[in-house]
């Protein structure tokens, strides 16, 4: 009877921490953006315009071949430039 219990807390338990696993791991990606966007408004224009060229370069067709930049595909280079400035 006493396994029956047990095994039906040691169940709980794991759902437990992975939902609070997931917890930590979202807070700490936001205060990872958040001090990325600190440290962008702190740049130098020169660190400015390669931190756009290398978001343009490696995140930006990530984005565009998943869907996932809210704007829908093709968001050019040039349109995120005329909202970033």
């Amino acid at each position: 009877m006493s396994g029956t219990v047990g095994y039906s807390l040691k169940g709980l338990d794991v759902e437990i921490t992975r939902a609070l696993r997931g917890l930590n791991q979202d807070a700490v990606v936001g205060a990872r953006v958040a001090q990325g966007g600190w440290e962008f408004l702190e740049a130098r224009e020169e660190e400015k315009r390669e931190i756009v060229e290398a978001w343009h370069e490696i995140i930006v067709p990530i984005l565009d071949r998943e869907g996932g930049n809210g704007k829908g595909k093709g968001k050019g280079k040039a349109d995120i430039n005329e909202q970033g400035r």
